[in-house]
């Protein structure tokens, strides 16, 4: 097997503000998605779905955007459109 190496920075060796942009991207993303879909998900899809919200909130806690994080999950969000 042939061997390469990695074309990118693993996660690991990335610039801390840039994951705390991204894993808070990825948070306000869930939620959207959360709200424009709950009305389609049963409850397994909801659950799932909010397993990822916490594991986005937790990534953002991991690199400290705590703070950030929580006034995402505090914002009003419209309801969605039918």
């Amino acid at each position: 097997m042939d061997t390469k190496p990695m074309p990118e920075a693993p996660i690991a060796e990335s610039n801390p503000a840039s994951l705390r942009a991204i894993y808070l991207e990825r948070l306000e993303r869930l939620l959207d998605l959360r709200r424009q879909h709950e009305q389609e998900l049963n409850q397994q899809g909801l659950r799932l779905l909010d397993h990822s919200v916490f594991a986005a909130y937790c990534d953002c806690r991991d690199v400290g955007g705590e703070e950030e994080a929580q006034a995402i999950l505090r914002e009003p969000r419209p309801p969605a459109e039918l």
